[in-house]
């Protein structure tokens, strides 16, 4: 009876073993995969390629362990061992805007310009953002190049728009710091008020902060409108009131058009115009209808004088 158990005892053992085989690859690769993850989030370089060769020799179609086994030689300055891993990535698709942009600083630590170019303008197309291409020292040694100076500015024309764009810098000439006087009066005259005007939003806005001499206050957002092709200005003041303008930039003066309701609820026309007068003075009229535009009257007439340049804000 005792040997029959036995025999019962050594072929269920049997029957478990045969059962689990067609799971030991599936551990083993897990167990692999975990050793090997765990290398590289402690930055252990040697480890980590050590592993995900592993892997990847195990299974040739593992393209997270060839992209990782890639980075993990890159970081031990192997740099020619890694591009083919990068390369498999970017094919298979895994990652493209950090394969590719692996692939272009590897080469650049190589010293090939070409390759590095290449690759590079590749990596834009994938989605590599200009601010991590200026932040990237492996770059270095192709910063010189003509090829990536042109590259980058166009990055950066697409990027950041306002900052070289035509009409975006049409108003330039109200930055600053300004003291307000009236038109036509003499320069020492008390001042009506104070206005500082900065660039925002890398370049694509001005930013109007105006201070009266009885300190009520406004401000007003000034932009170029890539959808109506024209100068905006929002303007909005302490008391309540606001003012939508649109307009262009025409013989060195910016033109501003729109509307406001009077206290009885019909619509008034109105005219903004700035006019470069010098290069440190500025003249501010603004002008109203009530006839639908048959006559205009003068409602504020400022003469603008600089007394710093601000400086341009992000």
């Amino acid at each position: 009876m005792l040997a029959n158990r036995l025999v019962r005892c050594r072929l269920g053992a049997q029957a478990i073993l045969v059962a689990l085989c067609p799971l030991l690859p599936t551990v083993v690769a897990a167990q692999s995969t975990t050793a090997a993850d765990s290398a590289f989030a402690r930055a252990d370089w040697p480890a980590a390629s050590r592993e995900y060769r592993a892997i990847a020799v195990q299974d040739t179609t593992n393209i997270r362990a060839r992209f990782r086994l890639g980075v993990a030689l890159f970081q031990q300055r192997e740099f020619r061992d890694a591009i083919p891993e990068f390369r498999r990535a970017s094919l298979a698709g895994f990652q493209s805007p950090q394969a590719e942009f692996r692939l272009t600083r590897s080469f650049a630590r190589l010293g090939e310009a070409d390759s590095a170019v290449v690759h590079l303008e590749r990596a834009i197309a994938a989605g590599v953002s200009l601010q991590l291409i200026a932040s990237q020292s492996d770059l270095a040694t192709i910063r010189d190049d003509a090829r990536y100076r042109s590259i980058v500015q166009k990055l950066e024309d697409t990027t950041f728009p306002c900052r070289r764009g035509t009409e975006a810098h049409q108003f330039d000439f109200w930055l600053g710091d300004w003291v307000v006087t009236p038109w036509g009066t003499p320069a020492s005259v008390p001042a009506i008020g104070r206005n500082t005007i900065t660039a925002q939003l890398e370049h694509c806005m001005l930013l109007e902060e105006w201070t009266a001499a009885n300190g009520s206050t406004g401000k007003s957002f000034n932009f170029w409108d890539s959808n109506r092709k024209a100068w905006r200005q929002v303007w909005t003041a302490g008391n309540g009131q606001s003012l939508d303008y649109e307009g262009h930039f025409s013989e060195h003066a910016m033109r501003f058009t729109g509307w406001s309701l009077s206290s009885n609820g019909t619509r008034v026309l109105q005219k903004l115009t700035l006019s470069r007068i010098s290069a440190d003075t500025v003249r501010q009229l603004f002008e109203a209808s009530s006839d639908g535009g048959a006559t205009w009257q003068s409602t504020f007439d400022g003469r603008y004088v600089r007394t710093t340049h601000a400086p341009e804000k992000p």
